[in-house]
Order: structure tokens, then C-alpha cells, then sequence
């Protein structure tokens, strides 16, 4: 390898760690019908927009974010139900910095809701809306890391910029609760495009 390139070398590693994982996981799913498998589908350029949600901001490390997680959306899910009021959509975390290497995120759980509903003891946070790249991942919360990053990967690969002034969004499309297993749940990765 060329001398100004050395540097690289880590992220070369850590790139083809992560390509070789997800292509073992996919072909343990081939061999092993039952065996937990993502599927993924990018479905290209989308738009959202604008709205308004109750938030619970974080940072920290991921285990903690999972905890909070799971503490976090039940109790905003409470909260408009105390109030009566439907949610205005799927529940979401909006990702606003990311650092896999120190094992940092800072990001807002969120239910979208009307602007006019009450926080109580949650944040009210506007989201702008814009264009997006979606991806869906059909299967298990365990696997949104590979997702997340075959996500990025193939955004990088048609050329298209990430505008790093609005967060990535992860869309939990349905309930763990009201599936069978988790290789039915749904999550929508929408990346934010200049």
C-alpha cells in the first residue's frame, strides 16, 4: 500500500469486518432458514414532512441508550395515552451525532404528536422534514448495526451527500409487542440528503 494511505489502513479493516459480518449473517440465513436473518431494501429518495414530537433526549454509550429505550418510549406512549391523544405516527430516534468508535450517541426518542399537545414533563422538539434515503430492515433489533451501516454504504456508493445538519432518523414501524418474533419487525433508516 502506497505510503499516504497507511492511514487508512483501520478503516479499511473495519469496513471489510463489517461487509464480512453482514455476508455471514445473510448466508447463515440461507443455510438455516430459522436462523435470524436481516433483510434489507433500499427503496431510494423519499421525502418527509415537518412535524412536531415529544422527545427524550440522550447521550451516553449504546448499552445505556437501549435501556433508556426501553424505559423511554413506553412512557411517552403513557403519557399521550393519559392525555387521550393518538399518536401522530410511528415512534422514532433521531440520531444528531454519532461516534461507533467511542461508543458515543447523542440522540432524541420521540412519538410524533400534534404541536399543541401538552409535554408534561417531556421536551417538544420541531423536525424540519426534507429529502431522505430510505432503507428498511426487516427482522430483529440486533441487527441495525450491519443495517445501519449497509445503509450508509450504499447512500456513499450512489454519490449521494448526507446533510449532517439534520439527524438520522430510525422508525420503528411496528410494535415488538404485537408480532410473533422479531423477524417481523420493521424499521425504517432514513438518511437526511443535501
Amino acid at each position: 500500500m502506497p505510503f499516504l494511505l497507511r492511514p487508512m489502513i483501520p478503516l479499511v479493516r473495519e469496513m471489510i469486518g463489517k461487509d464480512y459480518e453482514l455476508g455471514l449473517v445473510l448466508l447463515r440465513g440461507q443455510l438455516d432458514p430459522d436462523a435470524p436473518q436481516p433483510e434489507l431494501h433500499f427503496e431510494g429518495e423519499t421525502t418527509l414532512q415537518p412535524q412536531s414530537a415529544l422527545v427524550i433526549p440522550f447521550s451516553g454509550g449504546m448499552e445505556a441508550m437501549v435501556r433508556a429505550m426501553e424505559d423511554g418510549f413506553p412512557r411517552l406512549a403513557g403519557h399521550l395515552a393519559s392525555l387521550g391523544v393518538a399518536p401522530g405516527g410511528p415512534p422514532f430516534s433521531a440520531y444528531h451525532k454519532v461516534n461507533v468508535k467511542k461508543n458515543r450517541f447523542e440522540c432524541d426518542m420521540a412519538i410524533p404528536t400534534r404541536a399543541d399537545t401538552a409535554a408534561g414533563p417531556f421536551a417538544r422538539k420541531d423536525f424540519s422534514g426534507g429529502r431522505y434515503y430510505r432503507v428498511t430492515l426487516t427482522g430483529g433489533y440486533d441487527f441495525l448495526e450491519l443495517a445501519w451501516y449497509a445503509a450508509v454504504a450504499h447512500v456513499r456508493m450512489l454519490k449521494l451527500k448526507l446533510d449532517k445538519h439534520r439527524p438520522m432518523l430510525e422508525v420503528y414501524e411496528n410494535d415488538p409487542s404485537g408480532v410473533a418474533s422479531p423477524k417481523e419487525l420493521r424499521t425504517a433508516l432514513l438518511l437526511p440528503l443535501r
